[in-house]
């Protein structure tokens, strides 16, 4: 399926645990639809790094989203999920970079000295300056 969306929030990664042990990552984001009287807000799952990724999410942006709906049972209800795995933004924005974390402030490395000794001035004055 593919819906127009407006993306309202990218969440942080939810780790969980495999059947096997080890430990997987799902990335989520939510949407509201562009169309009709009353926008419908719509909750994203997506599985893989690579693919969330590539998808360059940013709050605010308008995406074309192809997604996975599935409806699994649970007690006595069902549990719907929608798994993107395409996002392509459609509203002709530069798509901007992720955020990346603070590091500690490093200063620039000092500029390296001239090597020629300085000539004294023909005024006798041997100042630099």
């Amino acid at each position: 399926m593919e819906i127009t969306i407006k993306v309202t929030t990218v969440m942080q990664p939810r780790v969980y645990q495999k059947k096997d042990g080890s430990q997987g990552c799902t990335y989520q984001f939510v949407g509201e639809t562009q169309t009709g009287q009353y926008d419908k807000t719509i909750h994203f799952q997506v599985f893989g790094e690579d693919r969330f990724n590539s998808m360059q999410l940013a709050e605010g942006g308008v995406y074309q989203v192809s997604f996975d709906i599935e409806s699994r049972p649970w007690k006595d209800t069902y549990i719907t999920s929608c798994t993107a795995w395409r996002a392509i933004r459609t509203d002709n924005a530069a798509p901007q970079p992720a955020p990346t974390p603070q590091t500690a402030y490093q200063a620039p490395a000092p500029a390296p000295m001239p090597m020629q000794p300085q000539q004294p001035q023909a005024n006798g004055d041997d100042l630099p300056f």
